[in-house]
């Protein structure tokens, strides 16, 4: 049975402000004998979400959401950019199909996959619109990047 992610109060604090935070934490976390999951999905499910999420933001992405609602969440752009993203939120069937790996996927090759995706963000400046805000500057999609980072490895700790 799948957790209502949006309930779940014990999650941890993060904050990055660099690829480099993220990637260290993620090299952490997947170091780890053991793992607390507070979430739905596996680290290595967490960290291929994430980084097909920053490889679409140069490559481009296949969804968006309808005219009216990009307009509404165009005008939140700035607190999805610069404040931590909620949790719980429901993704449309098909934007989950192209943005959210299955079960099978390995944290190993989830790292590599990773790693790559931020390789290619330090050093290849374009960025495409983001399907729901819209067109960003090269600093706020890396604001983005950490913050959609942030919620997502918020819900995994190393176990005791």
């Amino acid at each position: 049975m799948a957790i209502n992610t949006k309930h779940v109060d014990q999650r941890r604090k993060l904050h990055f402000d660099s690829y480099e935070q993220l990637l260290a934490e993620a090299e952490r976390l997947a170091a780890a004998e053991r793992l607390r999951n507070l979430g739905n999905w596996s680290l290595g499910q967490v960290l291929k979400h994430l980084a097909i999420v920053m490889h679409n933001s140069i490559d481009g992405f296949r969804n968006r959401p309808p005219l009216p609602i990009r307009m509404l969440l165009r005008l939140m752009k700035n607190r999805f950019v610069n404040k931590p993203h909620p949790s719980g939120i429901q993704l449309p069937k098909t934007t989950a199909d192209e943005i959210v790996p299955g079960p099978e996927t390995t944290t190993q090759d989830a790292l590599i996959s990773l790693r790559d995706a931020i390789r290619r963000l330090q050093t290849n400046p374009h960025r495409v619109s983001h399907p729901a805000f819209g067109k960003l500057t090269r600093e706020e999609w890396d604001q983005m990047n950490f913050r959609h980072a942030e919620l997502h490895l918020s819900f995994i700790e190393i176990a005791e």
